[in-house]
């Protein structure tokens, strides 16, 4: 049987099993314990909630959402629209938005891509720091702080600068914004980068995205294309534990090549996994998606066992957020408003 029917056969069977499984819903094992509808001046853009983080709450209640891919609105807690982040206080959107998140005292919009920078703001919006990032070969996709550290993730080359090939694949970075120092904390080696790249022609997926906890200093993070997860200490940081638990539901990738020029799908042919969140200090929630249909694999970092809860949800959107037991899933999008879905998790 030819190489192209085995991938037939194995993706038929996968369908067929993702299909055959029945998982409970997370709707049984939480509570709605509110809806919120957002409403912007401007048209959301359904496609920046795919991937990546566009959403976080502030620890004063407001919400920062990605608008579009150069917009990011500041919302508060009812869902009412305050005002547009911009760079540098001017009334210029960003050049790319990659990322939004949250810090104790304040929040960070990314444009990890063009113009290669953290734009740090204090809770009220304003403007304290802009970072650059000294990696410039690397796209960054994640960006966190805590303490005196950035942390990036993404995807980014190490060439040797005599052979100019890569050496390396550098996915997760630990960034000292006071003296600009940089701890590389996850890469893939030659052999890995080259399979990645020629073999499954997938290096514009093959970023690393992540969550910090900033109660207990650690990191979660993963990449897209395989399913494990990553658990980092952000003090020091070393991989405290790498989970290795497959899904039943886990479709693996195949060869871009297989598709041609239609990436769309490409992509859906496969399980992507979205960023992780912290439910709480003992749990990490991964969203993942295959064919529309979205899961949640549950990890509780203190059992020693590799395995995992995985479940079903019925929105058509990965998890956008989580915290304090909570999740936010996304239930509808109409033109100028968005409605977010917040549910308690009971057990």
């Amino acid at each position: 049987m030819s190489n192209h029917w085995l991938k037939v056969l194995f993706v038929a069977l996968g369908i067929a099993l993702c299909n055959g499984s029945q998982l409970e819903s997370i709707n049984n094992i939480s509570t709605l314990v509110q809806i919120i509808k957002f409403k912007s001046p401007d048209t959301f853009d359904q496609e920046v909630f795919y991937m990546g983080k566009s959403f976080t709450k502030l620890t004063n209640g407001n919400f920062l959402i990605e608008i579009s891919p150069t917009k990011v609105g500041l919302f508060n807690s009812q869902g009412e629209f305050i005002k547009f982040i911009t760079p540098y206080g001017s009334e210029e959107n960003f050049p790319a938005v990659f990322c939004v998140s949250s810090f104790p005292t304040g929040f960070i919009v990314s444009d990890g891509l063009v113009a290669k920078k953290a734009y740090i703001y204090n809770l009220k919006g304003k403007l304290v720091k802009t970072v650059l990032f000294p990696i410039l070969t690397m796209h960054v996709i994640s960006v966190e702080k805590y303490k005196n550290y950035l942390f990036l993730g993404g995807f980014g080359y190490e060439f040797d600068l005599l052979t100019k090939e890569v050496n390396r694949t550098i996915l997760f970075s630990r960034l000292n914004y006071f003296d600009y120092s940089i701890d590389i904390l996850l890469s893939r080696s030659k052999k890995e980068s080259r399979f990645i790249v020629d073999e499954l022609d997938a290096s514009s997926v093959d970023n690393f995205y992540f969550s910090i906890n900033n109660n207990t200093g650690k990191i979660a993070g993963l990449c897209p294309l395989t399913p494990y997860v990553w658990i980092f200490d952000a003090n020091s940081g070393k991989i405290l534990r790498m989970y290795k638990f497959i899904p039943k539901y886990y479709m693996q990738i195949i060869p871009k090549v297989s598709y041609g020029d239609d990436y769309d799908a490409w992509l859906s042919n496969w399980t992507y996994s979205n960023v992780p969140f912290w439910l709480n200090n003992e749990t990490v929630l991964v969203s993942r998606g295959y064919k529309n249909t979205y899961f949640i694999d549950s990890y509780n970092i203190n059992d020693v066992r590799d395995t995992a809860k995985s479940y079903m949800t019925n929105s058509k959107f990965p998890v956008i957020y989580a915290e304090n037991n909570l999740i936010y899933l996304i239930s509808n999008i109409d033109g100028n408003s968005i409605t977010i879905e917040i549910r308690k998790i009971r057990k």
